[in-house]
Order: structure tokens, then sequence, then C-alpha cells
């Protein structure tokens, strides 16, 4: 295992292609967790109109504009997912060329790519776990993070800003910090520590701007923040 998975890398480092295969296979992944939380999103959506003070009638054609947007929201997904593929693999590389580790773009992406399967699985299952509890349990946006260290604490005890950065501490968001890792030490032939601390300031990153956009969305609303 250990042989192929350093085979695969080494692969990486030799050549410059796209990685079309592990492309697609992530896009697909994140249109199926966007299919899957449709009524998740109609929820929230719904409560965070409530707590809005604007008018009945105004409200329900909101509503009914989110309605239809809903399949909007599908194809965008598509879009929105590969430019989120391109702009995180750029951040990786730049990085890695801060650290002045000697890799390529699309090297940088595989890399990505690679770990980026576990991240969207843990959104997968979370998604699978808020459907399962039931919609009725939701009572703000906060309420659909089931998988990681937030589960230990809530919103009013240490804040939106802290909530959501625990709720990205989950099994498989540290194996997706060990598997970058795994990559850039083989591609990048660099140190276990050096790799190490690329994973992590790309997983920081990634979970502030995680943090970032739930905050603002929740200064728009009445939301505890």
């Amino acid at each position: 295992m250990k042989s192929k998975m350093i085979d695969f890398y080494t692969k990486i480092a030799e050549t410059n292609k796209f990685p079309s295969a592990l492309f697609f296979c992530l896009i697909l992944l994140m249109v199926f967790n966007v299919i899957l939380s449709l009524p998740i999103t109609q929820r929230i959506s719904e409560i965070m109109f409530s707590s809005m003070n604007v008018p009945e009638e105004q409200m329900n054609m909101m509503m009914g504009i989110m309605q239809k947007m809903k399949y909007v929201s599908i194809v965008s997904a598509l879009f929105t997912g590969a430019v989120y593929i391109f702009v995180v693999s750029l951040i990786l590389y730049l990085l890695c060329k801060l650290f002045r580790t000697k890799i390529t773009y699309w090297g940088a992406m595989t890399v990505f790519l690679v770990g980026a399967l576990f991240h969207t699985l843990n959104d997968i299952i979370n998604t699978g776990i808020t459907l399962f509890k039931g919609l009725e349990q939701i009572s703000s946006p906060y309420d659909v993070y089931h998988t990681g260290l937030n589960v230990l604490t809530s919103v009013e005890q240490i804040g939106v800003a802290g909530y959501i950065l625990l709720s990205n501490i989950t099994v498989l968001g540290v194996l997706f910090v060990i598997i970058i890792a795994i990559g850039l030490k083989f591609v990048c032939n660099i140190s276990k520590f050096k790799a190490s601390i690329i994973a992590i300031i790309l997983w920081l990153l990634l979970a502030s701007f995680t943090v970032a956009s739930v905050s603002l969305s929740s200064m728009a609303s009445n939301l505890p923040r």
C-alpha cells in the first residue's frame, strides 16, 4: 500500500498534466452533496428570512424565488466547485513556492484533489446525519454541523467564529491534512515537518474562509454571532 502511494506521488512529480479524473470525481461528489442538501438549504433560508424584519408578502416572494433557485444551485455547483478547486490549488502552489519547494501547479492541484476527496466525503456524511435527524431539529443555521468538535459545545458558549472553527476539526478533516502532507512530502521531496506545516496552513486558510463567510451571513440577520 505504501509503495503504491509512493509510486503514485512520484508519477505526479514527474508529470505536469491536468488531473482530469480526480477533478471530475471531486466535482461530481460536490454536486451530489448540493443535491442531497437542498431540503436543508431550503430550511435554513426559511429561518434566515424569518429572522429579518420584512413584511410577510415580501417574505413569501423571497421564499418563492429561493424555491426556483434551488435548481439553479445544482448547475452553479459545477462552476463554483471548479473555481474552488483552481483557487485552492493556486493557494497551495503559492504556499509551496513560499517555502521554496519544487512543484508544478498541476502537481499542487493533484495533491489537493486527493485530500479534498476526504473533505468532501465529510460534507456528505454531515449532510446525511442532518437529514437523518430531521429538518425539524434545525432552528438556526448552526444546527447543521454534526461531525466536528463543535458538538461538545454551543454557539452561545463560544460564539459563531469559535463554533464554526471547531466544526472544521473532524476525523476526515484531520485525514485531509495528513494526505496533503504525505503528498507534498513525496511530490516535493521535502521533510515531513515542512510538508505538515504547509498542509496545516492550507487547512487554517480554508477554515478561516468558512468562519468569515458564516460570520458575515449572521451579521445580516438577528442570529447569534
